[in-house]
């Protein structure tokens, strides 16, 4: 039997580089915040207490900041490119590359979550194979440090020193990404908008990838939304969708779960959605050209927005519809004329099936229904 757990017990242990240096800037970056707000000096001191002594200011005259997230998940990703292309050159000859090794950890990785027993041991059999180009003899010239007793061999303990190291790398990345992402939606829920610019382009992205494959695992396809890949669009779509996502007490990411009421809470969640998604392209159209011009991408948000109305129509929405909007030359702002007659249509149809879900639902929508009250208020003084 080959011996991989002793492999690994070694090779993780030699290769755990950066990743407490990761989890440093990642508290280091969240205590900032904090001080930056004025918070709670309690809360403040209970984060501090996360950082060996020094390290705060040390950290500090490093200058480091949001972006320096972003430089090290290139400099890593540059790495693990060059690292990745270089081994597989040299798994070939045994027809077996690197991403069936990371599928297999990640797939290992779920079972111990879900204490798949069953599975678990089916993946350590998957696991074992995969490494049959090794033998225990190699195992061991590479746990007593020794080099080996032919090209062959050596160039056995290399490649293995070499997946190990690139392993370390995946573990820094996927670090990098998650405390980001734990850094986003900790800024949107407590300061909105505020700090988001802050956030270089890339991990906005990997955060908008993150949680369009989380919700779409969870729900199938019914809350994919297709944005442009523009660093203003990202960062509405990861505002519109605030109520998708939270941290629980431990600052795990947790997926809003909803089980009752799905199909209606999609509704009224994708048409405040798009209906905020049209409001920006108006916003730029009309500040632009002083005026408004349904282009093709104009009309897809309105129909698709129409499919929810007539989904969901009843006579007093139908009557909104109809209703004439007096449009005339002395209008003065025909955007917010534009948009107040959606918002009062939207604004309808929440008030009558937003009590048709349960409460657990109907909070999750709570804040989208609050919005579409005051933007009322709002465009009622602008027209």
């Amino acid at each position: 039997m080959l011996q991989i757990e002793t492999l690994y017990n070694h090779l993780e242990y030699e290769y755990n580089e950066d990743l407490d240096y990761i989890d440093d800037i990642y508290n280091y970056l969240h205590i900032s915040r904090l001080l930056h707000e004025n918070e709670n000096e309690a809360i403040i001191n209970k984060k501090m207490e996360l950082l060996d002594e020094g390290l705060f200011l040390k950290l500090k005259y490093d200058d480091i900041q949001i972006k320096s997230l972003a430089q090290l998940l290139k400099k890593y990703n540059k790495e693990k490119c060059k690292l990745e292309c270089n081994i597989n050159k040299f798994l070939k000859q045994y027809n077996i590359n690197l991403s069936e090794l990371i599928i297999i950890h990640a797939n290992i990785s779920k079972a111990k979550l879900e204490h798949d027993e069953k599975k678990l041991n089916i993946l350590n059999h998957k696991l074992e194979n995969w490494w049959s180009w090794i033998s225990n003899k190699i195992i061991n010239f590479i746990t007593n440090y020794k080099q080996g007793d032919n090209s062959e061999n050596i160039s056995k303990i290399l490649v293995c020193k070499k997946i190990f190291k690139l392993l370390n790398l995946h573990n820094k990345i996927s670090n990098i990404e998650m405390y980001t992402f734990k850094l986003i939606i900790y800024d949107i829920k407590n300061y909105g908008k505020k700090y988001l610019e802050d956030y270089d382009h890339l991990l906005l992205e990997n955060f908008y990838k993150y949680l369009n494959d989380e919700l779409n695992d969870k729900y199938d396809s019914i809350f994919n939304m297709e944005i442009d890949n523009s660093k203003e669009e990202i960062i509405n779509y990861l505002l519109m969708n605030e109520n998708m996502y939270n941290l629980d007490k431990n600052d795990n990411i947790v997926i809003t779960n909803i089980e009752d009421n799905i199909e209606l809470f999609f509704k009224l969640n994708n048409i405040y959605n798009l209906y905020k998604m049209l409001k920006l392209f108006l916003k730029e159209q009309y500040d632009n050209t002083q005026t408004i011009v349904l282009d093709n991408k104009i009309q897809e948000y309105l129909n698709s927005i129409n499919i929810i109305i007539n989904e969901l129509s009843n006579k007093e929405i139908e009557d909104l519809l109809t209703l004439d909007m007096n449009l005339n030359k002395d209008t003065k702002n025909k955007y917010y004329f534009f948009v107040n007659y959606l918002n009062n249509i939207l604004l309808a149809i929440f008030n009558i099936y937003i009590y048709q879900l349960n409460n657990n639902v109907k909070n999750i929508l709570e804040n989208k229904h609050n919005c579409l009250k005051e933007f009322k208020k709002t465009y009622t003084k602008k027209i």
